[in-house]
């Protein structure tokens, strides 16, 4: 019984001295990868808060200025849209030239608002979808 209680102890110290060895070639490496990790991860849980956060700021902008033009006040209404349009966040760029056109058709000059409409239609960086609604709108 002693051999076997002195085999199972020479066994435990040669795991704990291979375990050792291990920790000191690779300890360092493995604690800078978890840093990484976890910096890694901060920052892109972050980078997509900011973009939420602009894109929340735009939305809000872009519905106050809707809301404006509902209440018949077009010309504060186009003044914000186009501030927006100028400096909005994702596609709410583009919505808000869309509605530009919307309220200069609404103010009535249908000439400035089909060319807005054919703007639209023709810049190559608006999604497919809103070009496509541009070249409805201005033929319409």
């Amino acid at each position: 019984m002693s051999d076997e209680i002195f085999f199972r102890e020479v066994n435990e110290e040669i795991r704990q001295d291979r375990t050792r060895a291990l920790w000191a070639s690779y300890g360092k490496l493995l604690i800078a990868i978890a840093v990484l990790a976890v910096v890694g991860a901060t920052g892109y849980v972050l980078w997509r808060e900011y973009q939420n956060a602009q894109a929340n700021a735009s939305g809000d902008r872009f519905l106050a200025a809707v809301e404006l033009a509902s209440a018949g006040n077009l010309g504060q209404s186009l003044t914000e849209l186009e501030a927006l349009a100028a400096d909005g966040y994702g596609a709410y760029r583009d919505l808000a030239r869309m509605r530009v056109a919307t309220v200069r058709e609404a103010q009535g000059d249908p000439a400035a608002a089909v060319a807005a409409f054919d703007a639209i239609a023709a810049d190559g960086s608006a999604p497919d979808a809103i070009r496509d609604m541009a070249s409805v709108r201005a033929a319409y």
